[in-house]
């Protein structure tokens, strides 16, 4: 039997412009410069027939496995590729940490903070941390994803959170606290193949009424008072995704020397008669899980408009502790294929593969405004919740829907 043998070389590859799109659609984005990555290469295992001796395998076994046989092949090929650009991704790891933080945030509501005794509420929506917020950046993002390397972009969702608020002013005067759960998992194949995401969403928060709501002299205008509200949140998103590259398939046939009757040379430039072909598909991997825990410090205040409408707006800072990991990398079989009978008695598959992991803590000190607005039905409130954070290197948007009975 041959020997196999591991080999670690750097090396980079780009995935075809449809992985690109669908990475970027769950954040994921590239990082600039000529970076390497470290391969693992196990060689294929090939066992000649009883037509060649000991000396003709050995011969095989060191060109499958060392430098100038289809290793060198296989690495020009994804040197062309240019996938080494994601072995350091800093702004990418962050963006997923800060977009996760902001998601926390969901299913809070803020235009109907004075109610009377509980309230609960169904919230969804997302976060999105980008490099600008101007429409007409959006419409040039995935251009500058390719193209200016590790950008800040990242994305949460929290599908549903539930919060159940509570009217302490027995105990504590104008004081109301809630305690909301959020909890999605979206396994492989339900939005895309390949693609699986789970969230977790756990928090307490209070307010305070500072200044109490009045009537404003227009009659039909109520100024919904002064209120400072805290708390603590954690979020957790995970989002693993996987993407067969097919048309990025390595084949290369290996051939012996025409004159096997003396010690035949093997290659892969044609010469010869062709012995097998060694081919690998290679997937795509990427896991980002981010981590956070925040303490909200903000204060909001808002109108009431023809007893229906109601505008909030107010500003704040988060303080962020926790960490966003990234997760890139490829494992693929390299097997043995298109076997000549007349040479070739057995064979086992080999494998190519590598992985790098990028960790990053979210920015801890994080200034935003908030705004949203709420329609009053009765006991039913509709509430559309903004937040707009100024991180260092760049925006995040959180956006929701909330929908709650408050009596």
């Amino acid at each position: 039997m041959h020997n196999r043998r591991q080999h670690t070389r750097g090396i980079y590859m780009k995935p075809t412009r449809s992985v690109l799109i669908l990475l970027l659609v769950v954040g994921v984005g590239f990082s600039a410069g000529a970076q390497t990555l470290d391969l693992e290469f196990v060689a294929p295992g090939i066992d000649l027939s009883d037509f060649f001796d000991q000396d003709d395998q050995d011969r095989l076994d060191d060109f499958l496995s060392e430098a100038g046989g289809p290793l060198d092949q296989l690495e020009d090929t994804i040197n062309a590729e240019d996938l080494g650009q994601y072995a350091d991704l800093p702004l990418l790891a962050k963006a997923a940490a800060n977009a996760g933080s902001a998601a926390a945030h969901l299913g809070t509501q803020r235009a109907f903070s004075d109610y009377r005794a509980f309230a609960l509420v169904i919230g969804t929506g997302s976060s999105l941390a980008i490099p600008d917020v101007d429409p007409s950046y959006l419409e040039r993002l995935q251009e500058d994803v390719e193209s200016s390397g590790d950008i800040y972009v990242g994305a949460a969702i929290q599908p549903v959170t539930a919060s159940l608020g509570i009217n302490l002013s027995r105990l504590i005067p104008r004081t109301r606290a809630d305690v909301k759960l959020g909890y999605a998992n979206i396994p492989d194949g339900t939005i895309e193949e390949g693609l699986s995401f789970n969230a977790l969403s756990v928090g307490v928060n209070a307010n305070y009424q500072l200044l109490r709501s009045r009537q404003l002299p227009l009659g039909f205008v109520r100024w919904r008072g002064l209120t400072l509200a805290s708390g603590f949140m954690y979020q957790r998103n995970e989002t693993n995704l996987t993407v067969d590259i097919a048309e990025d398939s390595f084949n290369q046939v290996l051939y012996a020397d025409p004159d096997l009757s003396g010690d035949p040379n093997f290659n892969t430039d044609g010469s010869g008669n062709p012995i097998a072909t060694l081919t690998v598909s290679p997937s795509v991997t990427v896991a980002m899980e981010s981590k956070t825990y925040t303490i909200p410090l903000e204060a909001t205040t808002g109108l009431r408009l023809l007893w229906l409408l109601d505008v909030n707006f107010g500003a704040g800072v988060d303080l962020v502790f926790g960490e966003s990991e990234l997760v890139f990398g490829a494992d693929a079989a390299l097997d043995v294929t298109e076997v000549n009978p007349d040479y070739v008695e057995d064979t086992s598959p080999g494998s190519v593969g590598f992985g790098v992991t990028n960790t990053e803590a979210p920015q801890f000190f994080r200034p935003r405004i908030t705004g949203g607005v709420g329609v009053n039905l009765g006991p039913i409130k509709l509430d559309v919740p903004l937040m707009l954070y100024f991180d260092q290197d760049g925006n995040t948007v959180m956006a929701g829907v909330n929908v709650g009975i408050v009596f």
